[in-house]
């Protein structure tokens, strides 16, 4: 598709970009005593929120559930082929199938693990899948849906379902965003960020010199839950290890990483500040599309700060919940 074809839309984009949620309110919501705080600065800056039935308790899902529905519903309405950014909400449906698929193999609801905002209704993936069928999904995670109960039948490990799944989901996204160079160059950075973090829980699972039968599992769990598509390519992984994590940061510095790992080291700081960084990492990727008059590249960044939002939202609410300081959810947020 030509990028001239975003001409529309992208202007259609960028006024809205300043509906999105500054900084200031961002650290206004942090200082805020409790979710239903949370929900008032939000209705200040424009957005539709939810509240429970009895009408005082914030639901908080549910109001992030609209924020995304909101990113969604431009895209469709200005985008030439709105499918195109369907990988950034492909995550969701995964989610869903996953926590139906696992809740109806050990017997229980799947009430209250479902999240809106994918592109497929949580009550169609629901009432599909508990009938036994996959169609609705996208076609990888279909057919991995569509092979769960074999699996799981044969070693009762409902980990399995979620590597079985979560590789179906990468493939599906990599094919929604093949043929676009930008969104394909974004999507093989979340894979190899991914991946690496993959790679550093396991060698955190299994602390200090384990012996060599342990590890020697842990790399063919890795090799399990790796996702294709990124820059950097299993092979050039290296077997499982702590060494290991400071061998692999090397390689990607070399990859195309060099300014992400420039200050960050992996051995020592905890994954949650490791997660950050990578994902300011890839926020800064896009900080010459304020240059560019239109493309895929300008839809694709205003989706993306939106789903960020949703994060922020996320780890503001779970603070409040956790009685965290202001000073440490600021420090949590995702803003550049």
């Amino acid at each position: 598709m030509r990028e001239t074809e975003y001409v529309f839309s992208s202007a259609r984009v960028r006024a809205k970009e300043n509906t999105l949620i500054s900084r200031e309110s961002f650290f206004r919501m942090a200082e805020a005593k409790d979710a239903r705080e949370v929900l008032a600065i939000l209705a200040e800056c424009g957005f539709a929120t939810v509240y429970g039935e009895d009408g005082t308790h914030a639901d908080e899902e549910a109001t992030i559930a609209l924020l995304t529905e909101d990113a969604r519903a431009l895209l469709k309405e200005a985008a030439p082929d709105p499918s195109l950014f369907d990988f950034l909400y492909y995550p969701i449906d995964c989610h869903n199938a996953k926590s139906v698929l696992k809740a109806a193999l050990s017997g229980r609801s799947a009430d209250g693990l479902l999240l809106a905002g994918g592109t497929v209704l949580p009550h169609v993936i629901l009432r599909e899948l508990s009938e036994g069928r996959t169609e609705c999904l996208p076609t990888h995670m279909s057919e991995a849906a569509s092979a769960v109960r074999e699996l799981y039948a044969k070693n009762k490990d409902p980990r399995e379902i979620d590597l079985l799944l979560d590789r179906a989901c990468y493939r599906d996204m990599a094919e929604c965003v093949k043929g676009d160079e930008y969104l394909s160059r974004y999507l093989s950075m979340r894979i190899d960020m991914s991946n690496f973090l993959t790679y550093l829980r396991i060698v955190r699972r299994f602390p200090g010199k384990a012996d060599n039968v342990i590890m020697l599992r842990a790399s063919e769990l890795f090799k399990r839950a790796f996702l294709e598509g990124g820059l950097v390519a299993l092979g050039d992984y290296p077997p499982v290890s702590e060494d290991g994590v400071m061998q692999l940061a090397e390689k990607m510095r070399v990859v195309s990483y060099a300014q992400l790992f420039e200050r960050l080291n992996p051995s020592e700081e905890p994954i949650e500040k490791i997660e950050a960084q990578f994902d300011l990492y890839l926020l800064r990727f896009f900080e010459d599309v304020r240059y560019v008059a239109f493309g895929a590249c300008v839809l694709l960044l205003y989706a993306v700060k939106r789903e960020f939002e949703t994060k922020n939202l996320r780890i503001i609410f779970a603070g409040k919940r956790a009685s965290v300081s202001p000073d440490r959810i600021r420090e949590s947020l995702r803003l550049i």
